[in-house]
């Protein structure tokens, strides 16, 4: 399965999606494709909404750490500022884990929590202070499944995404643990530079112009007899 594009004249108007079916493999034993935009114009802008974009120059970013430094180098007050964010939203990330831990824990039985800490006497609880079935929550009022827990209300979905390492591939909980392994992994690549043409990772300036943009001509199946001429007129245009 891949992206080519349809050339009319010297600007690329349309993209299409052509599968191609390996050996003993029928039509009927794959699902169908997602829908997905097949105008250039629609796929750039998918492409451009989906990056971050600084709100003091209107530049945009795909990878996190090179909008890090970017704050870093040209705009040091919103780096704090992005920093503190960043160090709230795994402190943020880490209690929610435990508390998720904990409530399996309890629901499952792998924890027992000691006689003294769930004795009413060691509460101090005002009763006046205790709301009524359903006073905070829209008058819904509380629901207990078969077994007899509670149903706890439908939390909004939140994607988690995990940074990925343009590397090597592996990816980690958060930003800073990203930030962790490409100083102890790939430290002659922390202040690596993307292409924005085919959005590849390269080590400096000088390896950004030697590099071959590999996202912007077409792969066919037959690739290897196709040569430079042939490749020259299958370019798609930047995103």
């Amino acid at each position: 399965m891949g992206w080519t594009s349809i050339d009319h004249g010297d600007r690329c108007r349309s993209v299409e999606l052509r599968i191609a079916f390996g050996d003993h493999q029928e039509p009927c034993d794959l699902p169908p494709p997602p829908p997905h935009p097949t105008d250039v114009v629609s796929v750039r802008k998918l492409m451009r909404s989906k990056m971050i974009r600084c709100k003091r120059c209107k530049n945009r970013f795909i990878e996190r750490n090179i909008y890090e430094r970017h704050l870093r180098d040209r705009h040091p007050e919103d780096y704090t500022i992005y920093i503190e964010e960043q160090e709230a939203e795994m402190e943020q990330q880490r209690q929610e884990e435990i508390e998720a831990n904990r409530i399996e824990e309890l629901q499952t039985g792998g924890f027992i929590p000691p006689e003294s800490e769930i004795e009413a006497s060691s509460f101090d609880v005002d009763v006046e202070g205790i709301p009524l079935p359903g006073e905070n929550n829209g008058g819904v009022a509380p629901r207990f499944d078969q077994y007899g827990r509670l149903k706890q209300l439908k939390r909004p979905y939140k994607k988690k995404v995990s940074p990925q390492c343009p590397f090597c591939d592996k990816r980690f909980r958060n930003e800073y643990s990203l930030k962790k392994h490409f100083v102890k992994k790939h430290s002659e690549l922390v202040e690596f530079k993307q292409c924005t043409r085919c959005f590849k990772c390269v080590k400096d300036d000088e390896e950004m112009e030697n590099h071959l943009c590999e996202l912007v001509i077409q792969l066919a199946v037959n690739k290897d007899l196709l040569m430079k001429e042939h490749l020259k007129h299958q370019k798609v245009p930047t995103m």
